[in-house]
């Protein structure tokens, strides 16, 4: 139970008493009733901040999941390429063989 206490006798501390009733002063109630009010409001504050924390979490994981997507898409990529280049290189050297053969059996 809280009752403002009237008089010029009034603290910003709180006077507890041996009754069964707490009484503070009209300031003191109010700055309790700010401090509540602060405090709720930070809470919910923290709660939405978690939330956002496991959010950000989440999209750094499925990140993490995407980079090693691109990453392993990347080394097939690379591993065609080369595949691709030898084929062309082994391709060279059998026409340049095929024509040398050729020049050498056409010229005698």
């Amino acid at each position: 139970m809280i009752s403002p206490k009237l008089g010029s006798a009034q603290t910003d501390s709180l006077n507890v008493s041996t009754s069964d009733s707490l009484c503070f002063t009209l300031n003191q109630a109010k700055f309790l009733l700010s401090s509540t009010e602060k405090y709720v409001l930070l809470d919910s504050l923290n709660k939405i901040n978690e939330e956002e924390i496991l959010l950000l979490t989440e999209i750094v994981k499925e990140k993490d999941v995407q980079n090693q997507l691109h990453q392993s898409t990347l080394h097939g990529l690379r591993n065609e390429v080369t595949k691709l280049r030898r084929q062309r290189t082994f391709l060279s050297v059998g026409l340049g063989g095929a024509l040398v053969a050729i020049i050498v059996l056409l010229v005698p």
